[in-house]
């Protein structure tokens, strides 16, 4: 046991005299989740509204915005707004013609939008227009009736009761289930987890390349011929880039709580899925490491394995997008197994029994590939 933590210190030592590698355990992680969590973080609402005038016809237009879940701000200078949409403060802004925003009849003229360039502004720019045409529907119906003789106030009281007129309709949109399901995340909370399975992942598979060099120089060799079996080389090497693993891992959950905001629901749930995945993504990049014996090729094909296994495991979409053929594939890596232990503990308020399935098939992973890595590490060695 003694010589495994020799091995597992000599191996967390080699990693962090490299200052290069604290760029990528400590900052990039959470650069890349603030982000990724301003540009797509999960909001309650579809998007903020910039509109100008603050006038009937200005009222009326910020309702029917509220009810499709968009956030209305009003501004009286038309500048201001549009500044703020540059500068990625709001979403959309919005200027009606100055007759209809004071509340006249008149809507002739034009709405000016000028939407983001990010998603959000699209998409609040398609409920504007549906929000516009319903409101210049309605009037122009009004006053058809109005010029037919029907007293106004009549056909707007009409007009109000028209929901109750007739069959009743219900409409269920296919997102909904979708925005149930990520309803209790905070807007960096998704996010968060999915980086932290990337980075931790592609962390650990750089184990690969200390393990290549030491056969290179011969280290390996010399190590196996004292009474040291391959198994318990492996195991120290594997320990070495769990605790790196771990140390980034932890960081990341401490990092975000503290300056997102992040919730990652209970504590022991959260560190067991972590110190689980951490060894299943140890597990990988040994397997690597004893697999290839050219440092390059193997620096190379770990990070194009950890990048593609990041995607089909959910860290870089949500699995809940997946087409069930892709998520058939997402349940053999390690992402996936981590995503959905993360999803029940910060979204259900999950606890330890709650996600003992994920860490049972991350457990199971680290015990085929911790020997799987020593058998091929004994035949390289034995390779001349």
């Amino acid at each position: 046991m003694n010589v495994v933590a020799a091995i597992a210190t000599t191996a967390l030592r080699r990693y962090f005299r490299d200052r290069s590698n604290y760029f990528f355990v400590f900052l990039f992680p959470l650069l890349l989740i603030l982000v990724l969590g301003l540009q797509f973080g999960g909001i309650p609402n579809m998007g903020t509204v910039g509109l100008i005038g603050t006038g009937t016809g200005a009222r009326e237009l910020s309702e029917e915005l509220e009810q499709r879940d968009l956030t209305v701000q009003h501004f009286d200078d038309a500048d201001e707004a549009r500044d703020l949409v540059s500068r990625g403060r709001i979403d959309v802004a919005i200027e009606l013609p100055s007759r209809w925003a004071e509340g006249e009849r008149d809507l002739s003229g034009t709405v000016r939008i000028t939407p983001s360039s990010f998603a959000k502004g699209q998409a609040a720019t398609a409920a504007i227009r549906q929000a516009v045409a319903s409101l210049a529907d309605r009037e122009l119906a009004l006053g058809s009736l109005v010029s037919d003789g029907v007293d106004r106030k009549t056909a707007e009281h009409a007009f109000d009761r028209l929901d109750s007129v007739g069959p009743r309709l219900s409409v269920t949109k296919a997102g909904d289930r979708m925005e149930n399901e990520f309803q209790n995340l905070g807007q960096f909370d998704l996010g968060a987890a999915q980086q932290l399975a990337l980075f931790v992942f592609l962390s650990a598979l750089t184990g690969a390349i200390p393990l290549i060099q030491s056969r290179e120089l011969r280290v390996t060799q010399r190590e196996l011929t004292t009474p040291i079996s391959t198994l318990q080389l492996i195991v120290g090497e594997g320990l070495g880039r769990i605790a790196i693993a771990l140390v980034q891992g932890l960081y990341i959950v401490a990092g975000t709580a503290l300056l997102f905001g992040v919730s990652w629901g209970d504590p022991i749930a959260t560190a067991a899925t972590v110190t689980m995945f951490c060894g299943a993504s140890a597990g990988a990049g040994l397997v690597i490491g004893a697999l290839m014996d050219n440092v390059n090729a193997a620096a190379g094909t770990s990070v194009g394995v950890g990048l593609v296994t990041a995607a089909l495991g959910g860290s870089m979409m949500p699995i809940e997008f997946f087409p069930s053929g892709l998520l058939v594939i997402s349940r053999v890596t390690p992402h996936h197994w981590a995503y959905r232990a993360f999803a029940t503990i910060q979204r259900d308020g999950g606890g330890i029994g709650d996600v003992l399935g994920p860490l049972g098939v991350l457990a199971a992973m680290i015990f085929v590939l911790i020997p799987l890595a020593s058998v091929l590490l004994r035949r390289a060695v034995a390779r001349p």
